[in-house]
């Protein structure tokens, strides 16, 4: 992925100041994964239907470097979405800048049913993002 964006920025005229890294369930794993391991590829991450993997250094908790749009399933089974907002809520405390959308009503294996919350996401990187 590193090796993509690097390709794409270098190669295909893309903005490197409006990346974004997005994912749903186990992609969305890879999205918080690689907001925090590289903050400087990407402006900002949103990732779906996936579980927060908190990032820690020598037994403390770091903060993500760029700011997050989290979307999680009410009903999801696989990633319950209490989880989601106590890793959520730990992360934030630490400095964090992370949105939690709760996408209610829905479970983990609908994904075409998050469509409306990612337009929403949209919005969220046109106002509070890239003002």
């Amino acid at each position: 992925m590193v090796s993509l964006v690097d390709f794409a920025i270098k190669y295909l005229n893309v903005d490197s100041e409006i990346v974004v890294i997005t994912g749903y369930s186990d992609c969305g794993n890879g999205s918080w994964l690689l907001s925090d391991a590289h903050p400087e590829l990407f402006s900002a991450g949103i990732p779906m239907a996936t579980a927060f993997g908190l990032s820690y250094e020598n037994g403390i908790l770091q903060k993500t470097e760029i700011p997050l749009y989290a979307i999680q399933g009410e009903l999801d089974a696989l990633f319950p979405f209490t989880n989601t907002e106590s890793y959520v809520e730990l992360s934030v405390n630490a400095g964090s800048d992370i949105t939690l959308i709760k996408a209610v009503g829905l479970t983990h294996f609908v994904a075409c049913a998050y469509l409306p919350y990612l337009k929403d996401a949209i919005e969220w990187l046109k106002t509070s993002v890239w003002n």
